[in-house]
């Protein structure tokens, strides 16, 4: 009997063993020929048909490892910039995804249903009141917990309120993005401490906002990406008050006490009401361009993570 190292942790492992006891990793020497396989089962006194099976879980937890390490050096995505304000100018801020790499532990999901009761009342000849009818309505909420195990074996669990995620498979291995905001630039592909995460918050937490779980190779499940709706970051980095316009809700103001007539207070508050809505549908317009683009970028970050745990899948085959 010698000694060699495990080609998969480095641990020394006896050349007779048909798998790293620390990480799983089957033999080479175990596998150098499926004649060598069977007299070591029946020395273990493990049916050939078992053994064979045993090393194939080890196979996959290996890969599984193998896929997730592969994974821990994308830490940040590219950065997305505009002004906060849509007439283009003024405060930039900038946008950015944090990436965390998991294997799935479980994935639980659970909902609330809460009834609301309203009342109409009416009243008598003789102004007496009286329920004139009743509107009963529910409200479901629905929750999802998401349980992960990094690198280390640390735990972690997440939740999201009616995302409503496709299943998550226990093994799985997925990679978690968190949306960062920040008012100083920002460098693409590196995390910078300056951002701030946004997004739902969860036991004084910021949580997840984009889940992409990648191929499995114990097979039957493909890579795919699910997200919260981007309509959820859109006031945090576009916004299209009107700014200085609202100024102009005080000249009827003014006009009033300063004693001047009726009918040049009316016209006043007339011609302010009607700038302001023109000023506020113009800024709209521009918001809506800048947002196409925030939720191109978003879509973009979750697609380019898929990529790239689908190339380093394709690199373990």
């Amino acid at each position: 009997m010698a000694l060699i190292n495990c080609w998969e942790c480095d641990m020394t492992i006896s050349t007779t063993a048909e798998a790293c006891p620390k990480c799983g990793a089957p033999s080479k020497h175990a596998n150098s020929a499926v004649q060598d396989l069977q007299p070591a089962a029946n020395t273990m006194g493990i049916d050939p048909e078992i053994h064979k099976e045993m090393l194939a879980q080890a196979s996959i937890v290996v890969k599984r490892k193998k896929l997730l390490k592969s994974l821990q050096d994308i830490v940040a995505g590219n950065v997305h910039e505009n002004f906060f304000n849509a007439k283009g100018s003024g405060k930039k801020v900038y946008a950015q995804i944090q990436w965390k790499h998991y294997f799935i532990d479980d994935h639980e999901k659970d909902k609330t249903t809460q009834t609301h009761v309203s009342k109409t009342t009416g009243f008598t000849n003789r102004g007496n009141s009286y329920v004139k009818d009743v509107n009963v309505s529910t409200t479901t909420t629905h929750y999802d917990y998401v349980d992960v195990i990094d690198m280390e074996d640390h735990k972690s669990t997440y939740r999201l309120v009616d995302c409503r995620l496709d299943k998550l498979n226990s093994g799985q291995v997925i990679s978690l993005g968190w949306v960062n905001k920040s008012e100083q630039p920002l460098v693409d592909e590196q995390c910078s401490e300056d951002a701030w995460q946004i997004g739902q918050s969860w036991r004084e937490s910021i949580q997840p906002s984009i889940f992409v779980s990648h191929h499995d190779p114990k097979g039957g499940t493909e890579s795919n990406w699910q997200a919260l709706a981007s309509e959820e970051f859109k006031d945090s980095f576009i916004s299209s008050s009107i700014g200085k316009w609202h100024l102009l809700w005080l000249t009827p103001v003014v006009l009033s006490v300063a004693g001047f007539r009726e009918e040049l207070l009316i016209t006043s508050s007339v011609v302010a009401l009607s700038t302001m809505m023109i000023v506020k549908i113009a800024r709209s317009i521009k918001a809506g361009r800048q947002f196409k683009l925030l939720k191109e970028w978003y879509r973009n970050e979750a697609g380019l993570m898929l990529n790239k745990g689908n190339d380093s899948y394709e690199r373990l085959r």
